[in-house]
């Protein structure tokens, strides 16, 4: 008989996993799987090159493979400031097929990433869900909202140079969220593998985006310093001993990311230097004075910020089929002049992932039930992802993508809910409560679908005729020079 459970478990995560990688390659090819590997998006071959230049010693970059988006730092000298952590993929690939490293490994590379997020928060889900067919659903409903009803839908519209990193420091930051909730909330002593593995995920997030390093770094700091702390006060040494792996491979993780900041900007507490890219130094010089002013980071861009990325506007509502988009006029961000940079179409975080904020609001309300000591550190955490969200919103106001800095921490107060519901210590749903799960969820689905979708549409990389697919499915006509070469966003000038 557990013979037979196992190979039915087996059998069952075997076809979701197929399920979710056929989902994964049918967005990011638009459904034409025969160009999975085939597919050459914007920068898709960066990593490689960053690769190439990193087993030579350098982290240069080739400015042909990042056109406008490398840095000069020097005559001749030109960096990204994009993570290398995918160009390590590229390095495990040229281990295994040398031949396709460089070529067609953006599809491969957004598919494990993707596989990597799921899985983490599967993993989590199965450990806090409470029992019952009602748990188990909930907890299916949560890893499926995360693969379809969430920002990472907008990152697996295409496997952009910028989609890929940020895909990969969500993936990240969500094994970590994961480990982290079963770490506090689970029924069973943690275990060194996970100590280690949380390690990994900060360092690794620190090596995608230092916003989502930023996240993850602030919650495991607190974890090595209470086990210290304890270790000191009551000459226990059990939870440092559990957290020694990760605290070893953070450590040699960070040396890495110190380093690759010196390599490129000569400091290696600085992780971009906007004033030397490009655009600034031959395209925009004014745009390098202007931001020279005001400064990277400007506090006072956080109310348009806040508001850009969680409001909704009269843009996101249609009259018409499919009566939910992104927001494409941006009208309360055009007397914004502070900005440099403005995401030309968004859709904010209420509206891109409702049904896990419903989960989330649940979690944060449960979070009374639990011990002193699990909310102090749910509040570390979520501190974690408070600072990395506001910290981003002091630079730009980019949704979409850039919405995946939020996820983590709704996430993981979905998870507290779970956790809670294991414990009994809140109710299980009632018939209202689960109506009103069915009603968010499928909400939730159907703005995802049209939302990214339209996203698709709005990427001026993605193939003319799939871009005009996608309008007449959408009911979307374009204005004027809309027909022409879009670029994803718009500039303002900085007063």
């Amino acid at each position: 008989m557990p013979t037979n459970r196992r190979t039915k478990q087996y059998l069952v995560y075997s076809t979701l996993g197929a399920v979710v990688i056929l989902y994964g390659a049918l967005l990011l090819t638009g459904a034409k799987l025969q160009q999975f590997f085939g597919t050459q998006a914007w920068g898709s071959l960066l990593y490689a090159n960053m690769w190439e230049h990193i087993i030579h010693g350098n982290l240069l970059v080739d400015p042909k493979y990042g056109p406008g988006e490398y840095f000069i730092t020097a005559p001749g000298r030109f960096v990204v400031y994009f993570g290398v952590m995918p160009s390590l993929v590229r390095g495990a690939a040229a281990l295994f097929a040398p031949a396709m490293y460089s070529y067609g490994l953006a599809n491969v590379s957004m598919l494990l990433a993707m596989l990597l997020a799921v899985g983490s928060v599967g993993y989590a889900v199965r450990q806090l869900a409470p029992y019952g067919r009602t748990g188990h659903r909930l907890g299916f409903t949560l890893v499926a909202a995360v693969l379809v009803a969430s920002p990472m839908t907008y990152l697996l519209t295409w496997s952009w140079t910028y989609h890929e990193v940020i895909l990969w420091g969500l993936a990240w930051t969500l094994l970590f969220v994961s480990l982290y909730a079963v770490w506090m909330f689970g029924k069973k002593r943690p275990q060194p593998w996970q100590g280690g593995l949380m390690g990994l995920a900060v360092g690794m997030s620190m090596l995608c985006r230092p916003t989502m390093g930023l996240l993850v770094s602030i919650p495991f700091g607190f974890l090595v310093v209470h086990a210290i702390i304890r270790w000191l006060r009551q000459h226990d040494h059990s939870e440092l001993k559990r957290l020694l792996p990760g605290i070893t491979i953070c450590a040699c993780l960070a040396v890495l990311v110190l380093i690759v900041n010196y390599q490129r900007w000569g400091s290696p507490l600085t992780f971009v230097r906007l004033n030397q890219n490009v655009q600034f130094v031959n395209l925009y010089p004014q745009r390098r004075a202007d931001i020279e002013r005001a400064g990277e980071f400007n506090i006072t861009r956080l109310p348009f910020s806040v508001y850009y990325y969680l409001v909704p506007s009269g843009g996101n509502i249609t009259g018409r089929f499919p009566f939910v988009t992104p927001d494409r006029e941006l009208t309360l961000m055009n007397h914004a002049p502070q900005y440099d940079y403005i995401e030309g179409s968004r859709v904010p975080i209420i509206l891109s992932m409702p049904y896990i904020i419903l989960l989330a609001i649940l979690g944060a309300i449960a979070l009374h039930t639990f011990k002193k000591s699990e909310q102090l550190a749910a509040w570390w955490l979520l501190a974690g992802g408070g600072t990395a969200a506001l910290a981003l919103c002091t630079v730009y106001a980019v949704a979409l993508r850039y919405s995946a800095e939020l996820m983590p921490a709704f996430v993981f107060l979905a998870l507290a809910y779970l956790a809670a519901l294991q414990r009994k210590t809140v109710a299980m749903p009632g018939v209202k409560l689960t109506i009103t799960f069915v009603v968010v969820g499928v909400m939730s689905l159907y703005i995802a679908f049209a939302t990214t979708l339209a996203y698709k549409e709005f990427v001026w990389d993605v193939p003319q005729i799939d871009r005009q697919n996608l309008r007449e499915f959408l009911h979307y006509a374009p204005r004027g020079d809309e027909t022409k070469h879009i670029i994803d966003g718009v500039r303002f000038p900085i007063y």
